[in-house]
């Protein structure tokens, strides 16, 4: 499936959430390269030495400028990142300043299927993983597609990922909206 060229005139950014494990950054970088859209994984502007309140806003800035700079490069840019509310808020202010249209999509898997998966994770991971589950973290309300990958493939998932990143950089969309939709690819 090829990807439709943006003719937009503003940039694109697709946010992929979702909770650890949940395939936001092998996903992501691979519809990335699918589509001809720069990859950033969020987490590598974590600083990790610091509690996260403490690090919110400089991640933020970190995060800003590194996609200020993609920008010059594409026109498209796809980041993994779990979001909370704020992160969300702060982003889409981000985006509109620079002039570009934000997305959140967001993976949902139960915390069973993705410990079937291939990785390992650490107690400590799947402590957190459960908790980000409960947290609501793979159904955020202001999400524009919330993709539930409990029975997808990673080939078929990432059709998906790469249809719902094609649809929404190509549907108008009213200002200001944050249109819910809940996506169950079949197999």
């Amino acid at each position: 499936m090829s990807f439709v060229a943006n003719t937009a005139k503003s940039p694109q950014i697709f946010m992929i959430n979702g909770v650890i494990g949940s395939g936001k950054t092998t996903l992501g970088r691979a519809v990335a390269e699918r589509i001809g859209a720069h990859f950033m994984d969020g987490d590598s502007f974590r600083d990790y030495s610091q509690p996260w309140a403490k690090d919110a806003l400089p991640l933020f800035k970190r995060l800003m400028a590194a996609l200020d700079s993609a920008l010059d490069e594409s026109n498209r840019v796809i980041i993994s990142y779990p979001l909370r509310n704020w992160d969300w808020l702060m982003l889409q202010q981000g985006f509109g300043e620079l002039g570009a249209r934000g997305y959140c999509i967001t993976l949902s898997v139960s915390a069973e299927k993705i410990l079937t998966r291939e990785r390992r994770f650490s107690e400590d991971e799947i402590a957190r993983m459960k908790e980000m589950i409960e947290l609501g973290y793979g159904q955020r309300e202001f999400s524009d597609v919330v993709l539930d990958c409990n029975d997808l493939t990673f080939d078929e998932a990432e059709e998906a990922l790469e249809t719902t990143c094609r649809n929404l950089g190509t549907a108008p969309r009213p200002k200001g909206a944050a249109g819910r939709n809940s996506v169950s690819a079949a197999r």
